[in-house]
């Protein structure tokens, strides 16, 4: 996918390479599509190398980022999906019928950003106990992970005999 502008412009597309593509597989492949584009291709018609150009500066730019195992890593990262990871859990809470438990854990996001317009939320997937959030803030007041957060996790729908063993799920929502 070669295109006029860089803006949202995957390097991956441009130079038609997988994420999980070698650097010798890269510098090849940006070699071979340079090779296509070469000045004595287009001839003297103004426009096939005016695009010619243009194409070739965007496989240039994208070889700076792939190219580059730092830069490479650091666009990997920022365009990832988040991957949220709980972490310091209380894995010990047992909560009988009709009573409350509160539950303290961290969450850290080791994946890319949080898209605007998400915001972290906690349920029970198999809806077994309600789950409230009492706290949710920035351990690092400077970034917004990782995450303290505490919950109260009340099971006053269970029968009062049973004892039930569930999940709370943390997971991305819209706002």
């Amino acid at each position: 996918m070669l295109l006029n502008s860089w803006v949202n412009v995957d390097p991956y597309e441009v130079l038609d390479v997988p994420h999980d593509a070698t650097l010798e597989q890269i510098r090849g492949k940006r070699l071979r599509l340079l090779k296509k584009l070469h000045p004595d291709v287009a001839g003297a018609d103004p426009d096939l190398k005016s695009y010619f150009d243009k194409t070739a500066s965007q496989i240039n730019r994208a070889w700076e980022i792939l190219g580059d195992p730092v830069k490479r890593a650091q666009y990997d990262v920022a365009h990832s999906p988040p991957r949220l990871v709980v972490l310091q859990p209380n894995l010990d809470v047992e909560v009988e019928s009709g009573q409350d438990a509160i539950i303290r854990f961290r969450v850290d996001n080791t994946g890319g950003p949080v898209p605007q317009g998400k915001r972290l939320a906690f349920s029970s997937p198999d809806k077994k106990m309600s789950v409230d959030l009492r706290r949710c803030e920035s351990v690092n007041h400077d970034t917004l992970f990782p995450i303290e957060v505490e919950l109260l996790l009340s099971t006053s729908e269970l029968p009062e005999d049973i004892w039930q063993e569930t999940n709370v799920e943390v997971l991305l929502e819209d706002m």
